[in-house]
């Protein structure tokens, strides 16, 4: 099937000015037009002057159909957080008539490799409340629930989820020497 096909693919990340209009005009549809969250962007998202922009430590993610229609996006953006760096996860959206065809996958892998190639030790995000089970299955776990307002979240539901980071580089050593200590 084409969905099996697809299991392995990952979205690419926006490298151009195209791509990241790509990614903002996703959110628009699903967050501002769908879902009448007004404050879906935000400083991440543009330069000072309020321009759409991709800023130094913001990574964009763009899965698109075998046909190339920009379909679903996710951005992270990499904190350094107390000496530790940090992956946040945030407006994951995939269009009305392309869900539950895996480009929402597509989209965390691709944000998890960029996550793991920064240096990241693990990653958060806030999940709306029918998305949880999906994360779970990404191996994110959740870490609180919030009540907030509608208008951050269809309805006022969030999740605080975190995935952390296994360092492979550091496996494959200790699998190399045999656990000497």
């Amino acid at each position: 099937s084409r969905q099996r096909e697809r299991e392995g693919w990952v979205a690419d990340i926006a490298k151009r000015r195209e791509d990241l209009e790509a990614s903002i005009g996703i959110r628009r549809s699903v967050f501002v037009e769908e879902q009448g969250i007004y404050n879906a962007f935000d400083q991440w998202d543009c330069d000072n002057k309020g321009e759409w922009h991709i800023n130094n430590n913001v990574y964009h993610a763009v899965a698109r159909t075998p046909s190339s229609i920009p379909v679903a996006t996710g951005r992270l953006v990499v904190q350094d957080i107390s000496g530790e760096k940090q992956g946040i996860i945030s407006n994951v959206a995939v269009l009305k008539e392309y869900r539950k065809q895996g480009y929402a996958k597509q989209v965390l892998r691709a944000l998890e490799r960029e996550a793991r190639a920064r240096g990241c030790k693990n990653i958060n995000l806030h999940s709306q409340k029918h998305a949880i089970g999906f994360y779970q299955t990404m191996g994110f776990r959740t870490i609180t629930m919030m009540y907030r307002e509608p208008r951050d979240s269809p309805n006022g539901v969030l999740a605080w989820m975190k995935k952390v980071l296994e360092d492979t580089s550091s496996q494959d050593k200790n699998n190399a020497v045999g656990h000497h200590h």
